[in-house]
This record gives structure tokens, sequence and C-alpha cells, in this order.
């Protein structure tokens, strides 16, 4: 069976009810039907065409995946809803135009390797989990304003992906977004965005440039891990907190202002950036996290700011270059190995602190050379 013809009037078809017919080239759906079923032409390997009608409202999941050798689909301008996985794994598509009545998105082009071009309407508002995930062709992406949400792995894979534009209305990134973009070489997060999920950038190899938003507060686990290409990094004075490995790996890295609203910095937030020469910690940094700085092999020079009360175990370890800490009077506790692998370093503090006592016990050079701040 290489094409069907179906009957005119027909309002619905059955689920999955041409799955695996693996000898269907073509097919024209009638006027009138205004549902593709769930599955209706899962595994339909041999499908290059097919026909649907302005009366279609709604395409069910997966209804296309895994048509391997479909090119090109014209979707109505009436459609309103396109389920989960829709073309999943149509790995000829190459382009696709999204109808207006369409808001969401949800894993619609996962694994679509040859989807160069895209576009999205106006009124689309989540483009939810999965939805271009593994898309390796995919170089742009443009999304409208009215995008709110970017949902977990959305464009995850996507290592032909040059530029994107994040909509001004968008508020919330979900975790391992854009995980493994490496083409992606700016990234401008818009002044709306409130969040980002864990990962939501990490790996992508070829970001250069990174500016946070003004109402972000706070950056998950490992967001810029392993990008290491980034070089510049403006964080916003709204930043509360840094998450665990944040930017660790983050190679490229030379220069950081921390926030002074900054309260904590995660484990390994900034471990084995070896780029970084120097560093203050602000004063409402209640703590570090274990190995915050570890493997730093390039940083020299350390302000800690009055305020600043705990240094974790392995803070420091192995900055083999470290040589000079200041150490202000409020640290009341400085963990046993904070300082391990540092060779060359020199505490410099107020005498009778925590940190002179610390210095005594650890065997670490002390310069009382500081005064007390009221």
């Amino acid at each position: 069976m290489d094409a069907v013809r179906l009957p005119e009037g027909l309002r619905k078809i059955g689920v999955g009810a041409f799955r695996g017919c693996t000898g269907l080239t073509e097919m024209t759906l009638p006027e009138g039907l205004i549902e593709v079923s769930a599955g209706l032409f899962q595994s339909c390997t041999a499908l290059r065409e097919i026909s649907l009608p302005c009366s279609l409202r709604s395409i069910g999941t997966a209804a296309f995946g895994r048509c391997i050798a479909l090119e090109h689909i014209t979707l109505p301008d009436g459609l309103e809803e396109l389920a989960h996985g829709v073309f999943g794994r149509c790995t000829a598509l190459a382009e696709a135009v999204i109808p207006a009545g369409i808001t969401v998105l949800s894993g619609t082009f996962e694994g679509c390797t040859a989807l160069q071009r895209v576009q999205l309407p106006e009124g689309l508002t989540e483009v939810g989990s999965y939805t271009f995930q593994g898309c390796t062709a995919l170089a742009s992406a443009d999304l409208p304003d009215t995008v709110k949400e970017i949902g977990m792995m959305a464009f995850a894979g996507c290592r032909a992906l040059e530029t994107v534009h994040l909509s001004d209305g968008l508020e919330a990134l979900g975790k391992s977004a854009f995980e493994g973009c490496r083409s992606l070489r700016t990234i401008d997060l818009p002044q709306g965005l409130q969040s980002i999920a864990d990962a939501a950038f990490k790996d992508c190899t070829g970001l250069t440039d990174m500016r946070t938003s003004g109402k972000l507060m706070a950056l998950g686990s490992s967001v810029f891990e392993g990008c290491t290409g980034l070089r510049e990094l403006l964080l916003y004075d709204d930043m509360q907190e840094i998450g665990m490995a944040a930017f660790r790996g983050c190679t490229g890295l030379q220069h950081i202002d921390i926030p002074k609203s900054t309260r904590l910095i995660g484990e390994r937030a900034f471990e084995g950036c070896v780029g970084l020469r120097e560093l203050t910690l602000p004063q409402n940094v209640a703590a570090t996290g274990r190995g915050a700085f570890r493997g730093c092999t390039g940083l020299e020079v350390v302000y800690i700011e009055q305020g600043v009360k705990k240094l974790d175990w392995s803070t420091f370890e192995n900055c083999v270059s470290l040589r000079r800490v200041e150490v202000p009077r409020s640290v009341w506790f400085i963990g046993a190995s904070a300082f391990h692998g540092c060779p060359q370093v020199v505490m410099h503090g107020i005498a009778g602190s925590f940190a002179e006592t610390f210095a005594g016990i650890q065997h670490v050079a002390f310069v009382p050379d500081l005064q007390p701040k009221v």
C-alpha cells in the first residue's frame, strides 16, 4: 500500500490507524477532518508527502513520529493544537511554519536532525520540554515576544545554533534548555527573566559573552558549567545566589564582579576557572560552599570584605598562584583544607582575629597589617 484515499466527510480517524505502514508514500486527508489522532502515521518510514485539510484543528501525540522520509509539511492556518512529539524523529524534515493559533509546543521537533528553519508565531507562549532537542542543523531561533517560558532541554544538543533571540517577555528558562549548544556565541538574558534552572547553558563551549537579567536573583546549579569560551560575565545587583558548579570549568573567564547583594556561593561554583586573577568576596556573602574556587590556578589575590563569615573546606584548594588573601575580623570559620595546595599564600588580617589563629594552626603565613573596620 503506497497511497490511500479517504472519504469526504470523515471527521476523525482512530489512534494509530496507519502506524507502521512502511510502504505508504503519500496521503491526502479529506476536508471535514478535525483531528489527526495520536500515533496515526507513526513509523510510516516511506511517507514523503501528506496534504492536511483546512478543517483540521488538532494533531495528536507522535502523529508523525519517525516518519523519516517526510521532508515538508504545510500546517493549516486554523490549527489550534499540536500535542507532544508530533514530528519527533522526522529526520528529513527541513523546515516548518507554525500557524498563529498554536500557543504551546512540546517535543514537537525532537530529533529532527535536518531541520534548518522554523517560523514561530506571535501568540506562542511556551516552547516546552524537548521541543527542538537534537535538531543538529538548526542555526538560529527567533522567539516571539509572547514567549514566557522555555522548557527543559528545549534546545539541548542543537550544536549548530549560533544565534537565539530570547523574547522580552521571557520569565523562565528550564533545566538544560540550551545544554550542549556549542556554536552559541553570545546571549543577552531579557530583563523580565526571573529564573534559570540547572544546567541551562552547560557545555555551550562557544559562548563568549553573557549578561544576566536585572530581575534574576539566583543562578541554578551548573548553569554555565563547561562554557570554556566564556570571557565576559555581567551579573546584576539583585543576584543573591550563585548555585553549585554554576561556572565550573569556565577556563576562559578572566574577571568577575560578584554583586554586593550575593549571599551564597555554592559548592564548586567557580572550580577550575584557571583564568581568574583577582577576586573580591562582597560583604553579604554569608558563606562559600566547599571547593568554591578550587583549582583556580591563575588566582593571585583575594579580597574578603568585612561581613563575610565563613570560608568552607577546600574553598581555595590548589590555587597554586595565590599569594595574598585579606581576611577581615568577621570571618569566624575557615575549613582546614581551605588553602591546601597554595604554597605561596600569605594571609593578611587583624592581630588577635580568628584568621590569625587559623594561620598558626595550619602553618600558613600571616601578616597582621589590616585595621579593624567598624
